[in-house]
């Protein structure tokens, strides 16, 4: 138990000088990410699924605790294997892949950071059923909106982890059923200064 304890004050004490960037600076941060995501307003549900994240993010620190950021994600939403029997007319699988640009605000408080946002995806690809579907690929909407709320922890390396969830505010396809997809990711990036 002591070993732990140490551990955790030396890690606590390497990090506590971490920074905030200075007012009127610029970071750019690349950043990778994987997690859940879940597929809402289904008949039959499709549960829990996977979702994964890369891209980067232009960020403007406007005062000591305040910034603001741009960013560029490749974002892709999979519902997995079949939770339901297939037959014609329902598909089996969710398969969504967007690029997303998200618009963020910051509040940092020395290693510890929360931001909120709006983020516009545009579909790249979006698709409905397996090989045995014939008309397996329904049009999803070539326009999504989210609300990203996330919290971010930076080391002193500069290495930047984060926990992020994208609330939908549009449906992902426009056919029956319509879903919105949510998505929790936990994500890590680099810091350049």
């Amino acid at each position: 138990m002591k070993k732990i304890l140490t551990a955790i004050i030396m890690l606590f004490s390497l990090t506590a000088s971490a920074q905030t960037l200075d007012a009127g600076s610029f970071a750019i941060i690349p950043r990778v990410g994987s997690g859940l995501s879940i597929f809402h307003d289904m008949n039959p549900k499709a549960g829990s699924c996977l979702c994964s994240t890369i891209g980067a993010d232009l960020k403007y620190q406007l005062g000591s605790r305040f910034g603001a950021s741009a960013g560029l994600r490749y974002d892709f939403f999979i519902s997995g294997r079949a939770q339901y029997e297939t037959s014609v007319g329902s598909p089996s699988r969710y398969e969504f892949s967007y690029l997303g640009m998200p618009l963020l605000v910051h509040l940092d408080l020395y290693n510890l950071g929360f931001y909120a946002g709006v983020q516009p995806n545009l579909k790249l690809q979006g698709s409905l059923g397996d090989s045995s579907y014939q008309g397996n690929v329904e049009k999803a909407n070539t326009f999504m909106v989210s609300v990203p709320i996330g919290v971010t922890w930076t080391f002193d390396f500069p290495v930047v982890v984060g926990l992020q969830y994208n609330h939908p505010i549009t449906k992902a396809t426009s056919g029956d059923g319509r879903p919105t997809v949510s998505g929790v990711m936990l994500t890590i990036g680099y810091q350049f200064d």
